[in-house]
């Protein structure tokens, strides 16, 4: 088992690369590559030691090239990573001057998650199992992206998502959780465990938009832990969200704490919302 770095959410970003991509030491940063699946965004980045020197009017260059060096061209995006507040302009500002998005999130974690007091009910929570499962759980997902996906490779990309998911999860690195209204799939989300230290990352929560905020992502996020610390051998689990975002505080009622902040920024040629789906 290799731990990478002390932040919790990057540590969790590069842990899952490691399952079916690379991940590899350099000078002052990570790299986290996933040849098979070069345009997802938080499967090919550079995760720094330390944040960009806003007083080194070169470091944004610098960076961006390094990028381009690591990645390659078929890595259509930069995408750079640290430990840090991401609401913290001098950092930013030579990236955004340049068209990047900045990025401001939070993982949170929690080794014992309890029940929201207004989880959904009538609602069934199991693993994935069969192929109607998962074609269920990619026409959710695209859903989700109704607003936001003009381009054409939209929906071969995301297919390539959920399949390398079930592949993961065929190969016992975690299980795949909905939640279900009689046969209707209405929420789904991924969670995955590190051997050796049990350390758990959720991925690609999603909620049926006409089930939104009536609990179900409460539901999923809870029962989808207790699992994996019966069963798949986790001890800590971490989720990452948007600071300002619902989603946040919905992770902190059922018992997550804030455990850092996570700081960085993006760019992508062209511009697509949706790939930057953690």
């Amino acid at each position: 088992m290799t731990r990478y770095c002390d932040h919790v959410g990057y540590e969790t970003d590069l842990m899952l690369i490691a399952l079916d991509g690379r991940v590899l030491r350099r000078d002052g940063y990570w790299v986290g590559r996933r040849p098979r699946h070069p345009d997802h965004i938080w499967g090919n980045l550079l995760v720094l030691d330390q944040p960009p020197d806003p007083a080194d009017p070169g470091a944004a260059a610098r960076w961006i090239a390094r990028s381009g060096e690591e990645l390659g061209p078929a890595a259509r995006h930069v995408a750079l990573g640290w430990a840090g507040d991401g609401a913290d302009t001098r950092v930013t500002a030579a990236f955004t001057a340049r068209g990047f998005d900045a990025i401001d999130v939070v993982a949170l974690s929690t080794s014992a998650p309890r029940p929201h007091p207004r989880a959904a009910t009538g609602v069934t929570v199991r693993p994935l199992r069969s192929n109607g499962d998962w074609r269920a759980c990619l026409a959710l997902t695209r859903q989700m992206h109704d607003d936001d996906r003009p381009d054409p490779g939209f929906d071969q990309w995301l297919a390539r998502q959920i399949r390398q998911h079930r592949v993961l999860t065929d190969q016992g690195h975690g299980a795949f959780f909905g939640a279900f209204v009689g046969p209707r799939l209405i929420g789904s989300l991924g969670i995955y465990v590190r051997r050796g230290d049990g350390l758990a990352r959720y991925q690609l929560v999603v909620t049926d938009r006409r089930y939104r905020r009536r609990g179900v992502a409460s539901r999923l996020v809870v029962e989808a832990g207790q699992h994996a610390l019966a069963h798949l051998g986790a001890r800590e689990l971490v989720i990452v969200a948007e600071r300002q975002r619902h989603a946040a505080q919905v992770y902190r009622d059922v018992g997550f704490d804030r455990a850092a902040l996570q700081g960085g920024v993006m760019r992508q040629m062209p511009r697509r919302a949706w790939m930057r789906t953690r």
